[in-house]
């Protein structure tokens, strides 16, 4: 798969400019990849990812609790670590969404440039660079996709490792939430 758009490429460049069927058939192609990649996005489990953002929010604002005045070096890694989680699932948040729009919109870009190949809106001169500027605007698509289910597992394995330490912390912390609301 990883092969498939740079080869696609060299067999549209290799073609005549009126080879319309070529060029169609690169489009669907393209319009596979751009479907392979919103499945991919499909299965992230976005409501989980959202659910360690508001575990990481509530726990912040129990921590801001309390006065802390110091802790032992291991235990204050170990909570930073957790609380700074929150801004990697927030900037994840905004990366699905955005990775999101620019599927739809290469969907309809696709959709189309195909359209206009079939009408011959598109000059002979200008359809290769037309489809290569496709070809390479789906090629990123594909890699975002790639990378935010890489990344999803990587805040799912972060959660696990850091929230049980970070959590221990907080207990030892809670019985000065205990005194401060009496």
């Amino acid at each position: 798969m990883k092969y498939l758009i740079p080869f696609l490429a060299l067999i549209l460049l290799a073609c005549e400019p009126s080879s319309d069927q070529e060029a169609e058939a690169l489009m669907d192609s393209l319009s596979t990849v751009i479907d392979q990649s919103r499945s991919s996005l499909d299965s992230v489990e976005i409501n989980k990812i959202k659910s360690i953002g508001d575990s990481i929010d509530y726990d912040r604002d129990l921590v801001g609790l309390v006065e802390i005045d110091t802790l032992p070096r291991e235990n204050a890694i170990a909570l930073g670590q957790y609380l700074d989680m929150n801004r990697s699932v927030g900037k994840f948040l905004q990366t699905f969404e955005d990775v999101k729009g620019e599927i739809e919109y290469s969907q309809i870009q696709v959709k189309n440039l195909k359209n206009d190949l079939r009408s011959d809106r598109v000059p002979d001169s200008m359809k290769v660079i037309y489809i290569k500027t496709e070809q390479e605007a789906v090629g990123r698509l594909r890699e975002s996709s790639k990378n935010i289910r890489e990344w999803e597992s990587i805040l799912f394995e972060q959660f696990e490792n850091y929230r049980p330490k970070a959590q221990a912390v907080i207990q030892n912390l809670e019985p000065s939430l205990q005194v401060e609301d009496e």
